[in-house]
């Protein structure tokens, strides 16, 4: 959960992003841009400089950053660095504990395709999948790329320890992708056997929801869509 103890409002994943960025050392919203890019943690959070000028001036506001001075260099406009404080560790620490002690509950878009990708045709899916395998391998060509980069920049490997996290569960990504791509062309996977859709109807054998008891009744039906949203 993301965690912020001097207001107990919950941290956004950017928010969380800079404050670990500012835990560094003192820097301006622009050199917290530029670095995230540099690292590519564009890869683990949405990252532009409106939405993260936004958050930094959320984390000042909210006494997790504070401002440490201004300066102009050449013609350019003046620029205020900014300093974690105590609470803005605390906030993150808590958060960071959050996020390694637990699997969060997420629900990738990807997978919700995959489950109903009988809706097309198997040809379609299979040129669709195999656009998304040429996705992947341009993201492991940038993986590589970044690594090279932290690499020649001699950082220090807890630094950008993710990088090879990330690129191994694309990797496994792509062989799965590939792999059922060969599948749907070879014909080894049976499409919608039961018609329209592939899955059994409620009085169909094979169905695994069991059926209520006398004990536990089904509720009735919701005929109001506003009383739906309630429930």
């Amino acid at each position: 959960m993301w965690g912020m103890p001097s207001s107990k409002a919950r941290l956004t994943a950017l928010q969380f992003a800079a404050l670990a960025m500012y835990e560094e050392g003192p820097r301006h919203p622009y050199d917290v841009y530029q670095e995230m890019l540099r690292r590519r943690e564009d890869t683990l959070v949405k990252v532009r400089p409106g939405t993260l000028y936004h958050a930094i001036n959320r984390l000042a506001a909210d006494g997790l950053l504070h401002e440490r001075g201004t300066d102009r260099e050449g013609n350019r406009p003046e620029r205020t660095s900014y300093a974690i404080t105590e609470s803005g560790v605390d906030a993150a620490t808590e958060a960071l504990r959050g996020m390694l002690g637990r699997v969060a509950e997420e629900y990738p878009e990807f997978a919700l395709g995959v489950a109903e990708c009988s809706m097309l045709e198997p040809a379609e899916v299979a040129d669709l999948l195999s656009r998304r395998a040429a996705d992947l391998r341009g993201r492991l060509a940038e993986m590589d790329a970044a690594e090279g980069f932290v690499l020649a920049k001699q950082l220090p490997e807890i630094l950008w320890i993710e990088l090879p996290w990330l690129r191994v569960t694309v990797q496994a990504d792509l062989d799965w992708t590939e792999a059922v791509v060969a599948r749907i062309r070879a014909g080894d996977l049976t499409w919608k056997p039961n018609g329209p859709s592939h899955r059994p109807a409620a009085d169909e054998p094979g169905h695994d929801v069991a059926p209520p008891t006398p004990s536990t009744p089904p509720s009735p039906p919701l005929s109001d869509p506003d009383e739906r949203l309630q429930s």
